[in-house]
């Protein structure tokens, strides 16, 4: 592999010592999706102004991303010029598809990085993320995340030159602050975040910055924490409500309504009159025959003339016959 498009550029940084030009250094990227998926970056950046002085000039920035994506390629990391406002350098991303893929695709990306010799070339050191986890928890109106990355920066300088070699952490980080060669790392999270041990973008509340020490310096691990509110399942939950509220309302107004029907007063209905209804002509009926009268009662036999018991003449007004003297009937 070829370690010719930036062999001097440290040279060239170190010599200037990045007055005039402003620094250099990493740039770490880490952007989180809704669904967990998301990439991780790093991107080793200078003033545009000193590549020219780097062997082969600008021509050799697209020779060094060619010969570091076939490093790359193994480990499905991409590769490609980077520019970020005046700055210019190289950039390896590396993506997940899950939280579970977080932490592997930093393992990929280091070893990515780790293999591109023009990467030592520039001075970018060792990859800062020593490891990382992504945490997802998914609630009904909101879901949160937590990123948490191990940070080490650079504790062996040799790769900038033997002068470098055996100063402290504390030396190195001082001086490499000096000289503007820094890294910062960029957290953009789904929804806004809550928390963090690192600086709130004002203009943009996704996005969490921490400015550290390329080189020396203590590790320290990066906390970023967010939480985005589920709107749609929100705005059906409230359209539900609204459904709710206005069917028991239609209810209400019936119920109101039937009862001030039943307690309502009786109005007494006017009838109109009705005409009097036609006389029906009636056929005459033949009266029935007279019954047969009743024969007459035979008369009782008369009184006999004379008394029963001796048969002397009975006087016509006499109870007693006058001869036996014998009741006479």
């Amino acid at each position: 592999m070829s370690r010719r498009p930036m062999r001097f550029l440290v040279l060239s940084v170190l010599a200037i010592a990045l007055v005039a030009l402003g620094g250099c250094g990493l740039k770490a990227t880490v952007t989180v999706e809704s669904d967990g998926s998301g990439t991780v970056g790093y991107a080793f950046l200078m003033p545009e102004g000193l590549l020219g002085m780097s062997e082969g000039g600008e021509g050799d920035l697209s020779t060094a991303v060619e010969d570091a994506q076939e490093a790359a390629d193994e480990q499905g990391v991409t590769v490609e010029e980077v520019k970020d406002g005046d700055e210019a350098g190289i950039g390896w991303t590396a993506e997940f598809e899950d939280a579970d893929e977080f932490g592997d695709a930093i393992e990929r990306l280091n070893t990515a990085m780790s293999a591109s010799e023009d990467a030592e070339d520039a001075g970018a050191g060792q990859p800062p993320f020593a490891s990382g986890e992504l945490e997802v928890k998914r609630g009904i109106f909101s879901n949160s995340y937590t990123v948490t990355i191990e940070y080490e920066p650079t504790t062996d300088a040799s790769s900038l030159g033997e002068e470098y070699e055996g100063m402290s952490g504390e030396e190195l980080e001082a001086l490499m602050g000096q000289m503007g060669l820094t890294s910062q790392v960029v957290v953009t999270m789904p929804g806004d975040v809550t928390d963090t041990n690192g600086e709130i973008d004002e203009d943009e509340p996704t996005v969490a910055t921490f400015d550290l020490p390329l080189y020396g310096g203590e590790a320290r691990t990066l906390e970023v924490v967010s939480k985005q509110t589920n709107w749609l399942v929100l705005g059906i939950l409230i359209g539900v409500g609204v459904l709710v509220l206005l069917v028991a309302a239609f209810l209400l107004v019936r119920s109101a309504a039937a009862k001030r029907q039943k307690a309502a007063p009786v109005v007494p209905v006017a009838y109109a009159p009705v005409a009097a209804a036609a006389p029906v002509d009636y056929a005459p009926v033949a009266a029935p025959a007279p019954a047969p009268a009743p024969a007459p009662a035979p008369e009782p036999p008369a009184a006999s003339a004379f008394c029963a018991n001796c048969g002397a003449p009975r006087p016509a007004d006499g109870a007693f016959c006058p001869t036996c003297g014998t009741p006479l009937a």
